[in-house]
């Protein structure tokens, strides 16, 4: 039996699939000719531990949230890290993203305790402010309905002119700033 047609053997309805994520079947056979002795199939599900956890926008109401499409991407800063403008208003953000080229599950705890930090940091002076969040809907929604999830892609900051705090100190310009 070929690969295809084995699958379309399967009732997916009856298996243990796990909600809002790419479940992988995970076939276990010691038999070369696996699909041939189908009353000894063994499979387990796992949840894709490479995807993106995207948090929700649930947890941090005191964001504004901005759709991810009323954002244009300007240029890349860093591995993750864009400057973008707003569609309407033209103002500039710098967008952390959580879906970064080399996402690491913990990354998204590293982008809750970011917001939370942020948080907990509004309107501090000489802290980079956040602007908002960019929203979109979630990707991994397995349950489609008419009102989809929407989660957080990234962190909008401030924009400022002069460059990153890493482009400062590999120029070596720190002395130009009144640090403390």
């Amino acid at each position: 039996m070929n690969s295809q047609k084995f699958i379309t053997t399967i009732d997916f309805q009856s298996q243990n699939l796990l909600d809002d994520t790419v479940t992988e079947l995970i076939h276990n056979s010691e038999d070369e000719n696996y699909f041939a002795n189908l009353k000894d199939l063994h499979f387990y599900t796992r949840e894709d531990p490479t995807r993106a956890i995207y948090p929700s926008i649930l947890q941090f109401p005191f964001l504004r949230a901005i759709n991810l499409t009323e954002l244009i991407q300007e240029y890349d800063i860093s591995d993750g890290g864009f400057r973008v403008s707003h569609q309407t208003d033209k103002k500039l953000y710098v967008l952390k993203v959580v879906n970064r080229p080399f996402y690491l599950p913990g990354d998204s705890d590293v982008i809750r305790q970011e917001l939370g930090n942020l948080q907990q940091l509004k309107n501090v002076a000489g802290i980079v402010q956040p602007a908002g969040v960019a929203i979109f809907p979630n990707p991994y929604i397995t349950n489609p309905s008419d009102n989809p999830e929407t989660v957080i892609y990234g962190i909008l900051l401030e924009y400022y002119i002069g460059g990153t705090l890493q482009q400062i100190f590999n120029k070596q310009q720190i002395k130009q700033y009144n640090w403390k």
